[in-house]
């Protein structure tokens, strides 16, 4: 596979949009949406918000 199999926790942290985590990592917008709606689904969360929050609570350094 070409793309990362996840998004790096700490642009995911920060709220980016997917169009800014695509540019970021020089992958599709697409590909960044798709891998977040896999993780919200594995996680049963429904909200990117939420995600970011859970990255947070397992590390409060996911910022960095």
């Amino acid at each position: 596979m070409a793309t990362p199999t996840r998004l790096p926790p700490g642009l995911v942290a920060r709220g980016l949009p997917n169009k800014l985590v695509a540019r970021e990592l020089d992958i599709s917008e697409k590909t960044v949406h798709i891998h977040r709606q896999h993780v919200m689904e594995k996680t049963g969360l429904s909200s990117a918000a939420e995600l970011a929050r859970l990255i947070l609570q397992a590390d409060p350094r996911g910022l960095d």
